[in-house]
């Protein structure tokens, strides 16, 4: 149900790599790219991810990237990277992975430095209820630096943000020239 996962790593490089059709119909939730635990002094650039997808009744959730990094001060950049089609039939919620569609989701941490991205939702969720967002800030006990992004939600039916942030607003040391549609 991932198509890439990266955990317990430090000085790691992710790059140039397609992430395409991770789809499923379980209580898991589909994600492309998760970098989860303990990361530490990361790159994560120019990456393709799409076409992922759970279509679970229940409501469960589907990601294009997810980073839960246990540290505050991770020091990861985000950047180049292209994530479009994510979607999950749909839930009424907005604060877990678990949930609806997200293009990238911060779980936990911070130190994350996500810059001149372009993420597009285009593909409907189900249900009329859900709520979906081409970035969900989740939660963060650090930082976040988000600048020069394109986050684009085109989906007609339930709640749709481009930036959807149920953490404080104190975590962003910097949230600057990103397009919001």
């Amino acid at each position: 149900f991932r198509g890439m996962l990266i955990a317990q790593a430090n000085n790691f490089t992710v790059t140039k790599n397609t992430i395409h059709g991770v789809t499923l119909s379980s209580t898991s939730t589909a994600t492309g790219l998760q970098l989860y635990g303990t990361l530490t002094n990361g790159t994560v650039d120019g990456n393709v991810i799409s076409d992922v997808k759970n279509t679970n009744t229940g409501g469960y959730g589907s990601n294009g990237m997810l980073l839960g990094a246990t540290s505050t001060a991770a020091n990861i950049r985000i950047s180049n990277n292209v994530i479009y089609d994510i979607a999950s039939y749909g839930y009424s919620g907005g604060t877990g992975s678990a949930d609806n569609g997200y293009g990238i989701i911060v779980t936990g941490g911070g130190g994350y430095n996500i810059w001149f991205n372009t993420v597009r939702l285009t593909t409907d969720q189900t249900s009329t209820s859900g709520i979906s967002a081409a970035i969900n800030i989740n939660a963060a006990s650090g930082t976040i630096d988000l600048r020069d992004n394109i986050f684009a939600n085109s989906q007609t039916i339930g709640t749709r943000y481009a930036i959807y942030s149920s953490a404080a607003n104190t975590v962003f040391s910097d949230i600057n020239y990103n397009d919001y549609w």
